[in-house]
């Protein structure tokens, strides 16, 4: 079947993991990002430091995982680390300080 050859195998939940853990490590990613499995995801997403996984039999595919964190986290969490970045430095930590429940004396 020509969408086999060009998706690759079906994996494991276990595959995934291991792959998923593996593309972490590589990309210095593992204190920034938590991974989190639910059959109630539609899609894989990040959002708020979490890489959310598609808990689904047959969902996730060999060729395609990869691709699959490219865009969430080469994306996502690209676009969110270096959003903290561009605020004006004063806005920055009060950013901070709002973010951990602190408020202005």
């Amino acid at each position: 079947h020509a969408f086999t050859r060009t998706t690759g195998k079906v994996l494991t939940t276990e595959e995934v993991d291991a792959q998923v853990a593996t593309y972490l490590e590589d990309n210095d990613l593992c204190v920034h990002v938590r991974v989190q499995w639910s059959s109630s995801n539609l899609v894989t997403s990040f959002g708020r430091g979490c890489l959310n996984l598609v808990d689904r039999e047959g969902y996730y595919r060999q060729h395609r995982l990869r691709g699959l964190l490219d865009h969430e986290l080469g994306t996502h969490f690209t676009r969110a680390y270096n959003h903290r970045f561009s605020l004006p430095a004063h806005q920055r930590g009060a950013t901070a300080a709002h973010q951990r429940g602190a408020t202005a004396a």
